[in-house]
Parts: structure tokens; sequence; C-alpha cells
């Protein structure tokens, strides 16, 4: 049976007075604030004035807080499936151990980098229409001001399936109980949905990094990959690279024996990388691209009237 295995950021096991304050906060260990829920989970926000357990649980000045569940362990013996994407990776001013891999591979070693999250760039032109939402965009700073060519990062966690309100295994009904310390039933994985949401994104956003000359990279758990290699032709395995190419997996895993104090790190695991196809004639894998591509100036454009979240310096070995 499903079980959350991470609750605002620490194994569920664990109920140090670490933990336990941070939880009261509905403090985010891995993004350094408060938990927004992740992904879209907004939508699950508990609004703890109709809940009497909960609204003696956290802090006071709290008045809603998201259903802050990071990972799920589907069977007691295998790894967890890690359903927030700031659970996943996010950027802070710490280093860690798939932060510094990502950067290395990004740039050159001691350069100093801007972090932009939730970049949108949008463009109708010739009757034709482009529109993303990265998650994150990086560039190198040069006198405070982006210089150089952009990074894309994709941070691609799993998603849950909607869960049984009945059993109570939807996922607030789960976040309730088991931060109340209660027997508690978590939903399972929705795998075909995280697959075919990646996809939807994945050449596209590898299309406009390699355009505006840079790269893309995206961040996956594991045990996506393996899933990934384990119901497609496409087998990860095949793809492992020391350089980034057009289309970039940096693959990220716990490790063993699974920790049941937190927060537990997470470990870079493989690179694997790719080509996109060479331009032809016409075929349906074109569904997955775009034939209008905005110039880097629209890109520029936007970061030049934001600042970056953090600064971070690339590790020099």
């Amino acid at each position: 049976m499903p079980k959350i295995f991470e609750l605002l950021g620490y194994p569920l096991g664990d109920r140090s007075p670490v933990a336990d304050n941070a939880r009261r906060k509905a403090y985010c260990p891995f993004r350094g604030q408060s938990c927004d829920g992740g992904g879209n989970r907004y939508m699950t926000q508990i609004d703890l004035a109709q809940t009497k357990e909960l609204r003696h649980f956290f802090h006071s000045e709290l008045k809603r807080v998201p259903a802050g569940v990071c990972s799920i362990q589907l069977h007691g013996d295998e790894a967890p499936w890690i359903v927030c994407p700031h659970r996943l990776f996010a950027f802070r001013k710490g280093m860690d151990g798939p932060q510094g891999r990502l950067l290395q591979l990004a740039f050159e070693p001691g350069a100093r980098v801007g972090v932009f999250p939730q970049v949108r760039v949008s463009q109708r032109r010739r009757g034709r229409i482009f529109a993303c939402t990265f998650d994150y965009v990086l560039m190198e700073l040069r006198s405070g001001m982006p210089a150089g060519n952009p990074v894309i990062v994709e941070v691609m966690s799993c998603s849950t399936s909607g869960g049984n309100g009945a059993r109570r295994s939807q996922i607030a009904q789960a976040f309730q109980d088991a931060l109340l310390g209660r027997e508690h039933r978590a939903p399972g994985i929705n795998y075909r949905q995280v697959e075919a949401r990646m996809v939807s994104q994945l050449f596209v956003k590898s299309q406009v990094g390699k355009a505006w000359g840079g790269k893309t990279f995206w961040i996956i758990q594991d045990l996506l990959g393996e899933y990934i290699s384990k119901t497609t032709a496409l087998k990860l395995e095949s793809f492992k690279t020391e350089e980034p190419l057009d289309i970039n997996f940096l693959s990220l895993a716990y490790d063993k024996p699974f920790s049941a104090k937190g927060p537990v790190q997470l470990r870079a695991a493989e690179f694997y990388g790719g080509f996109l196809r060479p331009a032809g004639k016409p075929d349906f894998s074109d569904i997955l691209l775009t034939d209008e591509l905005p110039p880097k100036e629209a890109l520029l454009k936007v970061l030049k009237a934001r600042k970056p979240v953090v600064q971070l310096r690339v590790p020099i070995d």
C-alpha cells in the first residue's frame, strides 16, 4: 500500500524537534522557503480554519497550508517516488552534489551564474504562436547583467493518481492523516501522465535551448528513467555521455539504505545526452517541435527586467 515517505521536507518517521518545528512552520528545506505545494498542488491548499486538529498543529500565523507531500513509497523495500519538483531539485545558495554537477556541465569553472525561475517567453508572428514557460533559465552574469548563452533547466517530478476520497487516499487526506500520526493511505503514481507531460515539452524546449546557443537540461529521478526504458523504445543506458548534447537528462537518486532522518540529500546518478532529429522532409515527429522560434533577444528582454533569485559560483573542481 502506498505510503508517504517524506512530508514537509523530512522522512515521515523523523519526529525530531528540528523536523517537528519545520513542519509546524510549513517550511520547505529544499527551497529554503515556505512550502508552496510544488507543481500545481496549490489546488490542494487546506483551510486551517476548517480543520481543528491541523489548526492546532501549525503555527498560529498560518491560515492555509498546501498538502506538502514530497515523496511516496509504493512498497517498503523500494525507493520512494518524488512527487514535488522542489524536492527533486531546487536552486539555493548552499551547493550540493546535483546542483554542482549541473553547473559544471553547463558552464565554465568559476563562472558566476544567475538563476531565473519560471521564465515565460511568448511570441505571435506571421500567424504562428510560440509560448513556453521554463522552470529555470540560468545565465552567466557579467557586471551584474545576464550575458552569454542561456541554460534552460526543467525539473520533472512524478504525478500522483487522484486517489479515492472514500478510502482517504487523496493527497490532502493522506497528508492530514500522516501529519497527525494516524494510519494513512497515499495515492499511487500516475506513470503515464508524467511520461506524456515530459514528452510534450522535451523536444521543443531542447530545440529552443539549442537555437539560442545554449543547452536544455532535464532533471529526472532515476526511477522515472528506468520506467521510460522499460515502456518505450528509448533505452537510456545507450545515451550515457560526459558532454552536454541537444537533449540532456541528469538523473538523481536516493542512496540506500533510505535514510529515516532528513532532509535527505539526493546524489547525481547518471548523465544522458542525445541529438534532435536533423532537419529534412516533413515527419509526424514535427508535432513535437516548433517552426517559429523567437530570437534570443526575446528571452534577454524578459531576464533584464528581473533580478536572479540566487547567484551561484560554478565549482572549480
